[in-house]
């Protein structure tokens, strides 16, 4: 049980795997072979984001993993253009300046495959 100052170890753990499982896999369905191999910025942070989420409130995750659907669900150019948006508002304040290059890397990579 988590105690006033915040989740327990357990949960924080729990979070984070649940995030980096929902994200990467979102990412894996929605892109080529080639291109997911090449994403090194989501492959190298997804573990920080990831952790930065979980240590957040809630609200955040529920905001984050509603844009990273679930399967079948893929990522198009729609979604990227809303992380965009997300990343501007103050709750993604924590994680911007990482998942900047996400959005860079997902919006062109959408952009020369549509």
């Amino acid at each position: 049980m988590a105690s006033s100052s915040g989740p327990s170890g357990t949960e924080l753990r729990r979070r984070a795997a649940h995030i980096i499982g929902r994200l990467y896999g979102a990412i894996r369905r929605s892109t080529c072979e080639h291109h997911f191999n090449e994403f090194h910025p989501f492959h190298i942070k997804l573990s920080e984001v990831a952790w930065g989420v979980a240590r957040s409130d809630s609200e955040m995750q529920k905001q984050l993993l509603t844009l990273f659907l679930v399967a079948p669900q893929r990522i198009d150019e729609t979604t990227w253009v809303k992380f965009d948006s997300w990343l501007k508002t103050e709750i993604a304040a924590s994680i911007k300046n990482v998942c900047i290059q996400w959005q860079y890397y997902g919006r062109n990579t959408f952009a020369m495959i549509s």
